[in-house]
Parts: C-alpha cells; sequence; structure tokens
C-alpha cells in the first residue's frame, strides 16, 4: 500500500518536473528576475469550472501554455481557453483566447505584494480575450478558479491559484515548488528502501 502510494506520487511529481521539456513557452522571468514555471499545468489535463456572469451560467475550459482537449469551435484546433454556455436555444462554446496569442506578464497593480504571473490571450470567438492572474498559492496542487467579471465586454478575468505561480527562484528566499516536492519525495524514498 505504502510503496504504491509511493508510486502514484513519485509518478505525479515526475511527469510534472519533466514538463518544462515539453512545454517550453511556459516559463516566464519577471523584470524583477524571479522566474515562474507552468509546465507542470500544462501537462496534467485540461481544467473546468462553472461561473455566472449577469443572468448566464457559463462554464470554462481551460489549459495552461497548450491547447484543450475539447472542441471549442476553433478551426486552427488552437484554443486555450473554452467558454461553453446554455442559452434558450442552443448548447454553444467559443475560444476567448487561442494559444497563439497567449503572452505572460507581470500580474497587475490589483494583485501588488503576491507573486505569479498573467496570461493573457487574445484572438478568441467574436473577438474575445481573457487573462488569468495565476498567483503564487503553496497549498494549491490543484489550481483553484474564481471568475473577477467581464470588463470590458468580450474581455473574462480570472484569478487563478496555484502552486505553480510560486517563483523558482526569487531575491525572497521562498523556497518553489520544486524544492518543495524533492523535500517530500526524498523522505518517502528513504522509508521504502
Amino acid at each position: 500500500m505504502v510503496r504504491q502510494a509511493f508510486f502514484s506520487i513519485l509518478y505525479f511529481f515526475s511527469f510534472a518536473l519533466l514538463a518544462n521539456a515539453v512545454y517550453p513557452n511556459c516559463i516566464w522571468i519577471s523584470p524583477n528576475g524571479s522566474k515562474y514555471d507552468l509546465s507542470p499545468l500544462a501537462a496534467l489535463q485540461d481544467y473546468s469550472f462553472n461561473y455566472t456572469s449577469g443572468n448566464t451560467n457559463f462554464g470554462l475550459v481551460i489549459n495552461f501554455c497548450k491547447p484543450v482537449s475539447i472542441d471549442c469551435n476553433d478551426p486552427l484546433d488552437n484554443c486555450a481557453a473554452c467558454q461553453t454556455w446554455n442559452d434558450a436555444s442552443t448548447n454553444s462554446r467559443g475560444s476567448i483566447g487561442t494559444l497563439s496569442t497567449m503572452a505572460m506578464l507581470s500580474l497587475p497593480s490589483m494583485f501588488a505584494g503576491l507573486d505569479g504571473v498573467t496570461l493573457s490571450y487574445t484572438g478568441g470567438f467574436q473577438d474575445r480575450t481573457s487573462e488569468f492572474y495565476v498567483t503564487c498559492a503553496p497549498y494549491a496542487i490543484q489550481p483553484i478558479f474564481n471568475f473577477l467579471g467581464e470588463n470590458p465586454i468580450k474581455h473574462y478575468n480570472f484569478r487563478v491559484k496555484s502552486l505553480y505561480a510560486c517563483p523558482l527562484q526569487s531575491g525572497s528566499g521562498r523556497v518553489g515548488p520544486a524544492s518543495i516536492i524533492t523535500l517530500f519525495l526524498l523522505p518517502c524514498f528513504f522509508l521504502l528502501s
């Protein structure tokens, strides 16, 4: 039982740590020199959650730094963030950002003092765009999503809390996710040997 749990954990984190070789465009160095690597998020899966804007219920499917695996009515299969909705006549999907337009930027001033990165996407269905403010949350192995609003029209803003938005190297002396994972796996290895 312990051996099986160890290998499951080892598989999960090994895949996540090796992902930066497959998704090198998920690495960003901030103006202050902090290095962020969102590659493990891209490697794991598509993420989805539901939210309400006005009187309409929406869903969001996103993958970080690679296209989503669902059909999002994008002729180039380049959709990075897919919005889903139900109206009186249909179930619909549309891109709110394409991977080829992704930009990694500093967090806006409303997140002053937090570590993280902004993922900005354009080129969506009917000129829709989106921004994902991915902030450091050492406890959030799976991302935690919050819809912040649609402002202006057709521009969607989300906050995402994630372990992988913590800097790998920083002048603040904080420990990045790779170090945390290593500290966790080493004792497990010695317990099983």
